[in-house]
């Protein structure tokens, strides 16, 4: 009854879901047409302003050049104007030289036929000016009339300036408005595509909720639907059953297997933890064994080497003592070991408080002990002489030369007692650059010849 209860709630809802989606993806088919013709519209509305705004630059630059002819014709106008009225001061004053003249004939009857010439002269000049007055009447008439025409031009151009203008204006606030709408349906379409992916999502959540509680899909869940009377009493049984589901404990329908896999890693690690143990316990045993036989065999070479660095220490000091001591005896193989020497003529002391040369006569000592103790078949000795003194290096000389017995040694060394008490020398020199040579003398062998 839940799983049908539950089936029937995410059917309803994938119903719905469904509905809507079909609805918001008419919606949206609505808003893409939509905004094709907006965009189609606002092409065409982009290219007549274009188209506006040339015509308008046109008619503004026609305006320009109209108004420069305007103003060459008020100047030709201006000018004629000027001529005419020298015209009229001319023919003014001809006709007051003629007044005169004619004065002057009156009294003067000797002068009548220059002065009939010249009457002549100014009637001519007078006609003259006559036909250049009406002349220039005539061409102040018609760059008036060309005047006239060209105020009607313009005053028909800035009509049509002034028309293309608000036109423009409209499609530039019709542009706005289109402009404002597209983006209102684009917040829509923005608004409604979140929409259907909440759905969206809501229905996967719902899908994957069935799958990870029950473990059936949507399709098998349709399939054992069943149809509900009331959605209330679904829900509060569904709230008992869950209530009486948890009253009953967690259950693992695995319990038994998983018993038995506990039970077989338990014997397996009880078994390794019972191995470990025993090899635990042998190791300690052989542990102990070993420190055991370390402590015995520590404590026999410690006090044979003692014995002898004691010896050592009397023959190459000639004279005094010297001994080692261990700070813990309880615990040997921890314990600091004391170097305590007594040189000859010296109270007793560390060697810590010896000079530089008796500290490394006395590592010689040491190192001569345990060659003693434990002979070494070869040993190499690297300048082990070279802070001691020329008594002191004889004395070394010749208790190395009282070991060579047993064991050969070669030494680097520098000084001349070493050398004298060695039974080969092998010098190395360089005769070429980067070029070195061996050259051996057998001291046995010179002392022969």
């Amino acid at each position: 009854e839940h799983l049908a209860t539950l089936a029937e709630y995410a059917r309803q809802a994938g119903d719905q879901l469904k509905q809507a989606e079909q609805q918001l993806i008419h919606e949206k088919a609505d808003l893409q047409r939509e905004q094709v013709e907006i965009l189609a519209l606002q092409r065409e509305q982009n290219t007549r302003q274009v188209k506006m705004e040339e015509e308008l630059i046109a008619l503004r630059q026609r305006c320009e050049d109209l108004h420069a002819k305007l103003e060459a014709q008020r100047q030709v106008c201006l000018n004629a104007e000027l001529a005419l009225s020298e015209a009229d001061h001319a023919r003014e004053r001809a006709e007051e030289a003629l007044r005169t003249a004619s004065y002057r004939v009156m009294n003067n009857a000797s002068e009548q036929q220059e002065k009939e010439r010249y009457i002549a002269d100014l009637k001519e000049q007078i006609a003259q000016k006559e036909a250049e007055r009406t002349q220039l009447t005539a061409d102040g008439e018609v760059h008036l009339k060309q005047m006239a025409e060209m105020q009607a031009d313009l005053d028909r151009i800035t009509a049509s300036a002034e028309e293309l203008e608000a036109r423009l204006l409209a499609a530039q606030a019709g542009s706005k408005e289109r402009r404002d709408r597209l983006i209102l349906l684009q917040q829509e379409h923005g608004r409604l595509e979140s929409k259907l992916s909440k759905a969206e999502t809501e229905l996967e959540h719902m899908t994957n909720r069935l799958w990870e509680e029950y473990e059936i899909t949507y399709t098998d869940a349709v399939a054992q639907r069943i149809q509900l009377e009331s959605v209330t009493a679904a829900q509060r049984r569904i709230s008992e059953l869950r209530s009486g589901i948890r009253a009953l404990g967690p259950v693992n329908v695995g319990a038994i297997e998983e018993y038995q896999e506990l039970s077989e890693r338990l014997t397996f690690l009880t078994e390794q933890q019972t191995d470990l143990e025993e090899a635990k316990a042998q190791l300690l045993k052989i542990i102990d064994e070993m420190t055991t036989l370390m402590r015995r065999q520590f404590t026999e070479r410690f006090a044979l080497i003692n014995k002898e660095f004691g010896k050592v220490f009397t023959e190459l000091f000639g004279g005094g003592k010297a001994s080692f001591q261990l700070s813990d005896e309880n615990d040997v193989l921890e314990s600091d070991i004391e170097i305590i020497v007594q040189p000859p003529g010296k109270k007793l002391q560390s060697i810590a408080l010896l000079s530089g040369g008796e500290k490394a006569l006395t590592a010689i000592c040491i190192l001569f002990a345990i060659l003693k103790v434990r002979p070494a078949p070869f040993t190499v000795m690297d300048e082990i002489d070279a802070a001691l003194d020329e008594a002191n290096v004889y004395r070394f000389s010749d208790y190395l030369k009282h070991l060579s017995e047993n064991t050969q040694f070669i030494v680097v060394t520098h000084r001349r007692g070493t050398m004298e008490s060695a039974g080969t020398l092998y010098g190395v020199t360089m005769p070429e650059k980067g070029v070195s040579k061996i050259l051996p003398l057998k001291l046995s062998e010179i002392a022969e010849e």
